[in-house]
């Protein structure tokens, strides 16, 4: 395929079904039953929020590639922020074309008109490429994101939990059988002599 032009733009809700192809194409969907409707909403609300912008990148009406931008704080502790990049996206059929290059080199100038000096990619880490692609440009692991469901981590929690009392109770009972063998032995030995 011949390399030709990008245009990046924020994303309108007419995107959705392109975006949401996008998303199986690179099997980055987040839930295997998000709809066009559900890509549509959540483009209309990145498009009212000052502090979020969808970028897609288009070679001609068709939209080939994706990036969601955020503004987030840098932690509990300030008020200065960072922009995280995630769902970094090309379809398969217009890689090798420095598409994704150019859609981070957009989020680099706004984060750079927003005043920020920071800029954090977020990949899922079954996509290598996208790893791999963050890493090649010098954006080293900050931090390890652990994911769960609620009701998987309330399960665990709760088994956790009794593990722990039981092992504690455990040692309990074992330390208090000790000093009752201790006593005996002791009671035994400094016993009166029977004649």
């Amino acid at each position: 395929m011949t390399r030709a032009s990008l245009t990046i733009r924020d994303a309108v809700d007419s995107d959705a079904r392109r975006v949401r192809e996008i998303l199986v194409r690179t099997k980055s969907m987040p839930s295997p039953d998000l709809l066009a409707s559900d890509i549509k909403a959540a483009l209309s609300r990145a498009n009212e929020d000052e502090s979020t912008r969808f970028l897609v990148g288009t070679v001609g009406d068709d939209v080939v590639a994706m990036v969601h931008m955020q503004l987030i704080p840098v932690g509990p502790f300030t008020d200065e922020k960072a922009l995280l990049t995630s769902f970094l996206l090309v379809h398969p059929e217009h890689r090798r074309h420095g598409y994704a290059h150019q859609l981070l080199g957009a989020a680099v100038s706004w984060a750079e008109e927003q005043g920020i000096q920071q800029i954090n990619g977020v990949a899922h880490s079954t996509i290598r490429e996208a790893n791999r692609f963050y890493a090649r440009l010098g954006m080293g692991s900050a931090a390890s994101f652990r994911s769960a469901q609620t009701g998987t981590l309330r399960v665990r929690l709760a088994a956790e939990r009794s593990s722990r009392e039981t092992g504690a109770n455990r040692k309990v009972r074992a330390t208090l059988a000790h000093r009752r063998n201790q006593r005996r032995r002791q009671q035994g030995a400094s016993g009166p002599a029977i004649s």
